[in-house]
């Protein structure tokens, strides 16, 4: 028979860890959200080059019909 010279302590339970970093769904919608916004900001951008820079109630009421009916 063998005998321990020291107290042996039972197992430490602890609370599970919680998780750092994003799921792998999350990470997915969110670069799909970056990617279209993105994309969005390109088409406003190329809409705005090519109607003379200029930003009027006209432009704006395009863009916003754009951002509601994308083509993308």
């Amino acid at each position: 028979m063998a005998y321990v010279t020291g107290a042996v302590s039972p197992r430490e339970f602890t609370e599970p860890t919680k998780r750092t970093g994003r799921g792998f769904w999350r990470s997915f919608f969110a670069a799909l959200m970056e990617s279209r916004q993105r994309a969005a900001e390109r088409e406003i951008a190329f809409y705005l080059r090519t109607n003379g820079n200029k930003f009027t109630d006209e432009t704006e009421r395009d863009i916003e019909h754009m951002l509601n009916n994308p083509r993308w």
